[in-house]
């Protein structure tokens, strides 16, 4: 694993196998992803997003997913191309969460922790619950089910210990 210094005093890190390739442009922060200006034509430059460099530019219909959601995080294993629909299942939890765990709020009505998860843009109830924990094991158990190894889970990618 090697950095390599992007503008705005941000570094991003790329395997050793793609750090030559990667590291001979100038790259750019956007605040999100780390890009480079690449040449058309003489009149003609497109962005560039360095993960396209390393594991292509993904085909009509598909986009780059960061794994671990690091975006500049550019190494290979934490690439992978993907549908919108199969990037989405890997967001992190919303920051206006109050919860603390994805998938999981409280149901004013019934005074209980409510499970939902969603499949094909329709939301399935999972159940309520006495707490919170709870409720996160049941929404991990329905992900890993429904989205197998693209399900992102509560805490760190994997089922959270309670």
């Amino acid at each position: 694993m090697k950095k390599i210094k992007l503008t705005r005093g941000a570094y991003t890190i790329v395997g050793d196998a793609d750090y030559e390739k990667i590291n001979k442009f100038k790259w750019f922060y956007t605040g999100k992803y780390a890009v480079r200006w690449k040449r058309l034509s003489k009149d003609m430059r497109k962005m560039w997003y360095m993960q396209w460099d390393i594991v292509g530019n993904p085909p009509k219909g598909f986009e780059t997913d960061h794994i671990n959601g690091n975006k500049i995080d550019n190494r290979r294993n934490n690439l992978r191309i993907v549908t919108h629909s199969q990037n989405q299942i890997n967001r992190k939890m919303p920051q206006n969460n109050t919860s603390g765990f994805k998938g999981v709020c409280w149901d004013k009505i019934k005074q209980k922790w409510r499970a939902d998860i969603k499949l094909n843009y329709k939301r399935i109830f999972l159940g309520n619950f006495k707490n919170k924990s709870e409720a996160a094991r049941a929404y991990n158990k329905m992900a890993e089910k429904l989205y197998g190894k693209l399900a992102y889970l509560n805490a760190t990618g994997s089922p959270q210990e309670y």
